[in-house]
C-alpha cells in the first residue's frame, strides 16, 4: 500500500516511484536527492524535472505524499458513528488534495478506526479500483467493517455514475467476505460533501 510504502525508511519507496510510472534510473536519481519520502513534498516540479520527472509524474509523486502522509494523522481509536463524524476525520486529508485519492477507514464492532490505509491515487474513475485493494488489510486487521472515501477535486461532491457503480461492487464483496461497507463518502473543496449511506443508495447501481 501507498500509505506504508512511502513512510520514512519504508522498503518500498523506490518501488513505490515505479509503480508512478518513473523509469528504475529516475527513481533511483529522486531516492539519492530525497533519501527520507517525507522530503519530497518540499521538491518543486522544476526541480523534479531536471532528474527526469514528468509532470504527470510529480502529480502523481504528490498524491502518494499526501496519502504517505495518513500515517501522522491521529485516527486511530476516533469514533465514526454517523457520517458527519467520519468527514471531520477525513477532511484534512483529502478536501485540498489536487488529484483523487481512495481511502478505506478500517472499523471495529463499535466503529471506532483501527487505521485509514491509501486505496489508489488519480483519477478515480480511469483506476481499477478492485475489492480486493479494499478489503485486503481489513482481513488482515480483522476490522469488523470498512468506510471508503475519495474526493472531488473540481469542488462538485455529487457521485459519478462510476462512483455509484464502483459502490455496487464494494458493498457486494464486503456481504461475501462479512466485512460491511458502512458508507461510501465523498468530500470536495469548501467542506461539501455526500454521503451514500444518508441518501439511501449505498450499494444501488
Amino acid at each position: 500500500m501507498l500509505t506504508q510504502s512511502m513512510l520514512p525508511g519504508g522498503p518500498g519507496y523506490r518501488e513505490t516511484l515505479r509503480s508512478l510510472g518513473i523509469s528504475a534510473k529516475v527513481a533511483a536519481r529522486v531516492v539519492d536527492a530525497w533519501p527520507q519520502p517525507s522530503t519530497l513534498s518540499t521538491a518543486t516540479p522544476a526541480q523534479l524535472r531536471r532528474f527526469g520527472v514528468t509532470p504527470v509524474q510529480a502529480r502523481r509523486l504528490r498524491g502518494a505524499v499526501e496519502l504517505a502522509r495518513l500515517a501522522g494523522q491521529p485516527a486511530r481509536g476516533s469514533m465514526v458513528g454517523n457520517p458527519r463524524e467520519a468527514v471531520s476525520l477525513l477532511t484534512p486529508i483529502l478536501a485540498l488534495a489536487e488529484q483523487e485519492i481512495m481511502l478505506v477507514v478500517l472499523l471495529t464492532p463499535r466503529q471506532r478506526v483501527i487505521d485509514v490505509r491509501g486505496v489508489a491515487l488519480g483519477s478515480i474513475s480511469s483506476v481499477d479500483v478492485h475489492p480486493r485493494e479494499v478489503f485486503r488489510d481489513a482481513i488482515r486487521a480483522s476490522a469488523a467493517a470498512v468506510l471508503v472515501a475519495h474526493n472531488h477535486p473540481s469542488g462538485d461532491p455529487s457521485p459519478s455514475d462510476s462512483d455509484h457503480l464502483l459502490t455496487a461492487r464494494l458493498v457486494e464483496a464486503g456481504r461475501m467476505l462479512g466485512i460491511p461497507v458502512v458508507d461510501h463518502l465523498v468530500l470536495a473543496r469548501g467542506g461539501a460533501w455526500f454521503s451514500f449511506a444518508q441518501e439511501g443508495v449505498l450499494g444501488e447501481s
